[in-house]
Parts: C-alpha cells; sequence; structure tokens
C-alpha cells in the first residue's frame, strides 16, 4: 500500500495496491503474471532501489559525511 514512506522508498521498483482492497491485490498479482516485461522491469528496478540501502552504500554515505563534516570542524 502507498502509506508511510513506503512510497519514497521504493520509488517506481513496486506496485502498490490499495489498502484492505482484494481485488486490487488479484489485479495486480494477474497483471504480473501476464505481463513478464512488467515483471522483470520490476525485478531489475527492485534490485537497484535495494542496493541503496545496502550495508556498503549506508557505510559509505556515513564516511562521506564524516570526511565532510571533519573538514568543517578544522576550518
Amino acid at each position: 500500500t502507498a502509506h508511510n514512506g513506503i512510497p519514497e522508498t521504493v520509488e517506481d521498483a513496486a506496485m502498490f495496491v490499495e489498502k484492505n482492497n482484494t481485488a486490487d491485490l488479484l489485479a495486480k498479482l494477474e497483471n504480473l503474471n501476464s505481463d513478464r516485461l512488467l515483471l522483470e522491469d520490476l525485478k531489475t528496478k527492485s534490485l537497484a532501489q535495494a542496493e541503496k540501502f545496502s550495508e556498503q552504500t549506508f557505510e559509505h554515505e556515513i564516511f562521506s559525511l564524516i570526511n565532510i563534516l571533519s573538514k568543517k570542524v578544522v576550518a
């Protein structure tokens, strides 16, 4: 469902269903089952999106921030 921070987190790497709407869920699942190009596209996008939240990415971002902040303290 498109609630809280989920849309911002997954961006276009997911399909959203209406909350408490099983008909919408079924329609989306049937769409994925019949449209293999869409399924492959979402698989590719979801793996790329997940990489943004990997341990390596987090570590790189933290060390970059520490580096920037340490330069500001010295200046």
